[in-house]
């Protein structure tokens, strides 16, 4: 017998469910939702979702394979995130991330520090067609240059993924612009074309608002003292030299001859980790407990799996001279297998499906 087709407020409920459990855990737990009160949220969303779709005859073995399958998609992401939080620590190591952040103090001025950085991610994406390696590479970097300049580290993020995912959307070399059109039958550089309609309007509102909160909302000037501090605190724990950036030089140019982002991603963590052992003995030493090889394999294994710190006596420096490792991305992918879980709930009991075709009766047209 085949199952019944879902009722709109069938398809509605779990929805509802989450917006009013997100609602609570905001209220109640602040940004401390995303701790595991939001997870639980999407999972009993979920959980309604299943219950629906059973109710109207769906063979829960199938809604599981559903699920299954949802979550399989994210994986390669999941994977991204954890080889990113492995790379921002073996790239603290190596000083690629210091080097960026007292390099960028000095020349960036809180003024244009966000325009800059979304229009440096958006070429950076645009020739490496890939807004991970992006954010991974260069918006690191760019979020440390931030906090050392006293802004908003949401708004430097914002900036970041602006950029990334513009040059991505639009590069040639990206994955799902070639996708796209390849999946629905059409062509290329026509496909970016079109998409210009949006992305191009899109990017020049994003730019005006970040021009606008730099000369307006941000700190009116930098601490010329402070940030004189800042680059002397890291220079005089960390070795800042051409060899520092030679971990996301690797992984550019991997990237620029279209390796895939997971090997690209893991050789810029190894390079980096290479760079730590030739380049950064002291720096390893003091991270210690002891001389030994032992100590310095720890030393290298905790920057990839864990908080590291260099202590340098100021809390500002040691904040931007920090990485937590893969650890520091397990609430992210927490969050991601839960989401994707709610997902494909909805969509294997047909309710994201009855849901679409109602709002698909509203669309009259392309400006619709």
């Amino acid at each position: 017998m085949p199952a019944a087709a879902p009722r709109l407020w069938q398809a509605l409920l779990p929805l509802v469910l989450l917006i009013l459990l997100l609602v609570a855990n905001l209220q109640v737990f602040g940004d401390g939702s995303l701790g595991g009160p939001n997870q639980f949220a999407l999972l009993a969303g979920a959980a309604v979702a299943l219950v629906v779709g059973a109710a109207n005859g769906e063979r829960f073995s199938e809604l599981i394979d559903h699920v299954v399958r949802s979550i399989a998609t994210a994986v390669p992401g999941i994977l991204i995130l954890l080889l990113i939080g492995s790379l921002t620590g073996a790239w603290l190591l190596s000083g690629t991330v210091p080097a960026m952040i007292a390099h960028g103090v000095q020349l960036l001025s809180p003024k244009v520090f966000l325009v800059a950085t979304c229009l440096v991610c958006a070429v950076v994406s645009l020739a490496t067609g890939s807004s991970w390696s992006t954010a991974a590479t260069v918006g690191i970097a760019l979020i440390g240059v931030g906090r050392a300049l006293d802004l908003n580290e949401g708004l430097v993020a914002g900036a970041v993924i602006s950029g990334a995912y513009f040059g991505d959307k639009l590069s040639p070399l990206s994955d799902t612009t070639n996708l796209a059109p390849a999946v629905a039958g059409g062509e290329l550089f026509g496909h970016i074309r079109y998409m210009l309609n949006t992305t191009l309007p899109s990017m020049g509102i994003a730019l005006l608002l970040f021009g606008g909160i730099g000369l307006f909302g941000g700190p009116a000037k930098a601490s010329t003292a402070q940030l004189d501090q800042v680059v002397a605190a890291i220079r005089e724990h960390v070795h800042i030299g051409w060899y520092c950036y030679l971990p996301p030089v690797v992984v550019v140019v991997l990237i620029a001859r279209r390796m895939a982002a997971l090997p690209a991603l893991f050789i810029g963590t190894l390079a980096g980790l290479v760079v730590a052992v030739v380049f950064q003995a002291e720096l390893l030493e003091s991270l210690s407990a002891g001389t030994g090889w032992r100590e310095r394999y720890r030393v290298l294994m905790n920057a990839l799996v864990t908080r590291t710190e260099v202590v340098t006596g100021s809390p500002l420096v040691d904040e931007l001279l920090s990485a937590k490792g893969m650890a520091g991305m397990l609430e992210t992918v927490w969050l991601i297998v839960c989401a994707m879980t709610f997902g494909g709930a909805m969509e294997g009991a047909g309710l994201l499906q009855r849901i679409t075709r109602e709002v698909m009766r509203l669309v009259k047209g392309d400006g619709s």
